[in-house]
């Protein structure tokens, strides 16, 4: 069920991920909404106001990079943290190349999302 007053749109293929990753946020009493599904996740984006969207870099159909090209065009003052596995120079250039806001690495740790919250800026 989504939060109402969700800021925050957590997209991985693999469940478990935007599970956890929520209830970390929960710790920091900061809404989220989660799904594994990164098309119907361009849908939520089209239909409501995320600050942030927290993607993995691989998903079938739709990876991080692609879902954030679309965010860009229809919703570009939405903060785009792509988070992968693979923590790699190649995934850390494509921060720049891309356009993306802020990498995070997996696993994600709660003093990650905390950086990653300051260094970003947002008021959640």
């Amino acid at each position: 069920m989504a939060k109402q007053d969700s800021k925050i749109l957590i997209v991985d293929d693999f469940g478990d991920t935007g599970k956890i990753l929520g209830q970390m946020f929960d710790h920091l009493n900061v809404a989220t909404e989660s799904t594994n599904n990164p098309e119907q996740a361009f849908l939520k984006i089209t239909q409501n106001h995320y600050q942030l969207v927290i993607a993995d870099s691989r998903m079938p159909k739709l990876d991080g990079v692609s879902l954030l090209k679309q965010i860009r065009q229809c919703s570009p003052e939405t903060k785009v943290v792509i988070m992968s596995t693979f923590d790699s120079h190649h995934t850390q250039k494509m921060v720049v190349a891309d356009g993306i806001d802020y990498y995070l690495p997996k696993p994600v740790k709660l003093e990650h999302l905390q950086q990653m919250l300051t260094e970003l800026a947002l008021k959640l």
